[in-house]
């Protein structure tokens, strides 16, 4: 249940994460998750998310046979640098490795 939450709260990043690998279809994407984390997400609340991201020019998406396929764009690629650098900050201000929080 917690691993969930925390895995929903920072989906954004799974997912581009994910897609940074190559391009995944959202079915990829759930399973890659499930087998990552042990979470099983649905696809109501994957696929919105990435047609959202694909609106934004986050990700690409190209239909291939009966399948949707994401690619992360140029400014996707900026996007997973930018938001892993400062999970990183939060992540060293949190101390997570260590149990105490710092500062």
């Amino acid at each position: 249940m917690i691993r969930e939450r925390c895995v929903k709260n920072i989906l954004d990043l799974v997912i581009l994460k994910a897609v940074d690998g190559g391009s995944k279809c959202g079915y990829d994407i759930i399973g890659h998750v499930h087998n990552t984390f042990h979470v099983l997400l649905s696809p109501g609340t994957v696929y919105p998310l990435l047609e959202a991201m694909a609106q934004q020019n986050i990700l690409q998406s190209a239909l291939k046979g009966k399948k949707r396929f994401y690619t992360l764009t140029k400014e996707g690629k900026e996007l997973v640098k930018a938001v892993t650098s400062e999970y990183m900050k939060v992540h060293s201000i949190l101390n997570l490795d260590t149990g105490e929080a710092g500062g």
